[in-house]
């Protein structure tokens, strides 16, 4: 028993003949589709192997080089060591990392820097450049966070509306309150609810436009 859309396509390719020659030409067609071609047979064979190989396959390839982790480290470790040398205080790098090497145990290393270069290194800079260090790495960590909570490579905190609602819930406690001088206290906590706010908004309006899988409407309306 034939179901309707199989009686129309075989119509369409008869040309309105249901004769047996034409049938058996429908036939011939029909079975040249099932057959499985070498080309169709590779593919099925990789999807076997990577159902049967499970997510870690799906890790590795996803996964950075060590060529990268080894190239982003030492970039790292060189800017970071520039910016501490870097100032009005000249210090050289390699009396720096003798002055880094002398505070590790049982190295017994000697820091040749002068007491005015030490203060300056270890008081003024080195907190400032780590301090800087580590905010650029959760910066990174919460675009990365972004990017995978809303599957789009678009995402971050100035397009989703975060920075902005940041921005006004600060502003907000610095203008208006007066109440003891604790002002300062409250500017973090009024930021975190101004970029809660700021992407709770985008994100009711993203849906409401494009519905929620529609992560072009949720970035235009962060926007």
């Amino acid at each position: 028993m034939l179901s309707p859309p199989d009686l129309a396509e075989i119509r369409a390719f008869t040309e309105a003949c249901l004769c047996p020659r034409c049938l058996s030409g429908f036939a011939e067609r029909d079975a040249t589709r099932t057959e499985p071609t070498a080309e169709s047979t590779d593919v099925k064979s990789l999807e076997t192997s990577d159902e049967t190989s499970g997510t870690e396959s799906v890790v590795q390839a996803r996964r950075i080089s060590r060529a990268w982790w080894i190239g982003s480290g030492l970039l790292l470790v060189g800017s970071m060591i520039l910016a501490i040398g870097i100032g009005p205080v000249s210090i050289h790098p390699i009396a720096l990392i003798q002055s880094a090497l002398s505070h590790v145990p049982f190295l017994h290393v000697r820091s040749h820097l002068d007491p005015v270069q030490s203060a300056v290194l270890w008081q003024v800079r080195a907190p400032r450049v780590v301090m800087a260090a580590l905010v650029g790495g959760m910066l990174a960590i919460a675009g990365s966070a972004y990017q995978g909570v809303f599957r789009n490579p678009l995402a971050d905190p100035y397009l989703l509306g975060v920075a902005a609602g940041a921005g006004l819930g600060a502003t907000l406690v610095i203008a208006y309150w007066t109440t003891g001088g604790d002002a300062g206290q409250l500017v973090p906590l009024a930021a975190f609810v101004g970029a809660s706010t700021g992407v709770a908004m985008a994100y009711v309006l993203g849906r409401t436009v494009g519905g929620a899988r529609n992560t072009g409407a949720l970035i235009l309306a962060g926007v």
